[in-house]
C-alpha cells in the first residue's frame, strides 16, 4: 500500500492509473494516514462489507472526499453524509 500511495503522488502515473480505472481525470487523490491506509481502507479493499461510503458533512468538498466520492461512483456505492455533531452526540451517549 506503501508504494501504491507514493506512487500515486507522481502526476503522470496517477494521470494514467485513472484513465485505466475510469475515474475522471481531475479527481483528487488525498494524502492518506496510515490509519485508513493499513486499516479501515485496506479491511474494505479485501474484504467489502460496505455499501455506503460514509463522508462528513463539514469536509464534503475536501480533497480527501471528492475521491472518495469519485471511488464510490466506480463501485456503485453510495456515498452517505453524516453529521460529525450527532456522531459526536452518538458516541457520547453510548458511554
Amino acid at each position: 500500500m506503501s508504494h501504491v500511495n507514493e506512487a500515486l503522488l507522481d502526476i503522470e502515473f496517477r494521470a494514467e492509473a485513472w484513465r485505466c480505472l475510469g475515474l475522471p481525470a481531475d479527481t483528487p487523490f488525498p494524502s492518506l494516514p496510515g490509519d485508513i491506509l493499513y486499516g479501515d481502507l485496506s479491511a474494505e479493499i479485501h474484504n467489502p462489507t460496505l455499501k455506503e461510503i460514509y463522508l462528513s458533512d463539514v469536509e464534503a468538498s475536501s480533497v480527501a472526499s471528492r475521491f472518495f466520492i469519485a471511488a464510490a461512483g466506480l463501485l456503485s456505492r453510495k456515498v452517505a453524509y453524516y453529521s460529525e455533531a450527532d456522531a459526536a452526540f452518538f458516541e457520547d451517549s453510548s458511554e
